[in-house]
């Protein structure tokens, strides 16, 4: 499938207001449909950070039309060039926050109020309660 912007693609099915004004500038580089699993895979491409509760949003817009789906996966790619390891980190970490706190509501507790630093190119999550054993439990660490 060759890149369109999302509106072209999704143009034809009834999306929130929201997620119609958040992805419109989005690029969908990939549309995939298991029947056999009623899976959807839709890879999208943004130079803009996307709120992750809009792709909430975006993937109950699609239950709501393809009632046969039982999963749908979105691949989000940032195309954030021109910033820094650091920079890139600090656009996305609302979105890092929001998936954390869906996961795990004790590990959101912990990690909300978290600073983070890049050393050698990784990054070091600073944590002011002593939570770091919950994280690896819930296989945060994994995930971030």
């Amino acid at each position: 499938m060759e890149d369109k912007k999302f509106l072209n693609v999704f143009s034809k099915i009834k999306l929130s207001s929201n997620v119609k004004t958040v992805l419109k500038n989005v690029i969908v580089s990939n549309i995939k449909i298991n029947q056999n699993l009623a899976l959807a895979e839709i890879f999208l491409q943004s130079d803009e950070v996307i709120n992750e509760n809009c792709l909430k949003d975006f993937k109950q817009d699609i239950f709501d039309n393809f009632k046969f789906l039982k999963e749908i996966k979105i691949y989000l790619k940032y195309i954030l060039n021109d910033l820094s390891l650091e920079q890139k980190i600090e656009k996305i970490w609302e979105n890092i926050i929001i998936v954390i706190k869906e996961i795990s509501p004790i590990c959101f507790t912990i990690f909300r109020n978290a600073t983070f630093e890049i050393e050698e190119n990784l990054l070091n999550i600073n944590l002011y309660k002593k939570g770091a054993f919950i994280f690896k439990s819930k296989k945060i660490d994994n995930i971030i």
